[in-house]
Parts: C-alpha cells; sequence; structure tokens
C-alpha cells in the first residue's frame, strides 16, 4: 500500500482515489497566495504582531494542536491575544509546502515548520525547538482573498 493510501489528514477525503489529491490541480497564482498565507502566519508570530493572527482565519476557522483547540474568532481571538503577550521569541522556517484543490474556492494544505525558539532576553539557538507538520484547509472568501478555514498543528520532534 502507497503511503498516501494511509493519510487520514483530512477527514473524509481518501487520499489516494481523490482527483485533488495531485498538486497539479492548484495554478500558479493560487499557490503563490497560499503560500503567501502560510509565510504572513509566521511572520504575525515572529514579529510580534500575534493578536492579528484571527484575521487570516474564516468566520468560523479552527485551531487544533498540542496547545489546545480554537474554533471561531472569538476563540482565536482569545488565544493569539495571549500569545502577543509572551515573552518568547520564535523563528518559524516553513518547508515542503504541498497544496491541492478540494473544490474551486476549497483547497488542502500540508506545510512542514521548523520552530527555534528563545526567551526574548536570550540568543537563539541554531538547534531547532519544534519540528512540526500543519494540516490545512484554506477557503477563497467572496474578496478573492485565501484564508484558513482550519489548521491542525502535529508536532514530529520536540
Amino acid at each position: 500500500m502507497h503511503p498516501s493510501e494511509q493519510m487520514t489528514d483530512f477527514p473524509g477525503v481518501v487520499m489516494s482515489t481523490a482527483p485533488a489529491f495531485h498538486y497539479t490541480n492548484v495554478d500558479p497564482e493560487t499557490r503563490a497566495a497560499l503560500v503567501a498565507l502560510c509565510q504572513e502566519y509566521v511572520w504575525r508570530i515572529d514579529f510580534g504582531y500575534a493578536e492579528t493572527i484571527p484575521e487570516l482565519f474564516t468566520e468560523h476557522g479552527s485551531w487544533s494542536g498540542p496547545w489546545g483547540e480554537m474554533a471561531g474568532q472569538a476563540e482565536l481571538a482569545t488565544a493569539w491575544t495571549r500569545r502577543a503577550t509572551e515573552t518568547v521569541k520564535t523563528r518559524h522556517m516553513l518547508t515542503s509546502l504541498r497544496f491541492t484543490h478540494a473544490t474551486p474556492d476549497e483547497a488542502l494544505g500540508w506545510v512542514g515548520q521548523i520552530v527555534f525558539v528563545a526567551d526574548e532576553t536570550q540568543p537563539m539557538s541554531i538547534t531547532p525547538s519544534i519540528i512540526a507538520e500543519n494540516m490545512d484547509t484554506y477557503e477563497r472568501g467572496p474578496d478573492g482573498l485565501w484564508r484558513f478555514s482550519s489548521r491542525r498543528v502535529v508536532i514530529l520532534a520536540q
């Protein structure tokens, strides 16, 4: 069995048979917009704008990972406002970004990340603190902008 046949990252999608499994169904413009969205997400975290992360999610967007679960703008705002007050500094490096369309206005994404973490007063280590994978769903809104519908963070190494 091919590893893609075992993927269950997205409920209801059998990856090996989904017509959307092929990355070639994402045009360069959409791919650029999704990469920009993912980069904007980590830039806001890394450079002190974490409280603005909910703007990158749909109205009913959700985030789940090792630090909890958030659903909807109110919960996202509470969590990201709290994150903005922390003294930890981070730098996220994104890798292995892969996108595929589920529908013309919905896409799925797999985004690897390597995260470096340090206390605000300490120098950053050259050793990563976290290696993770994000399983995302994205929706294109009526304004033409892509936003996260959901983001699931899975820690691979810590």
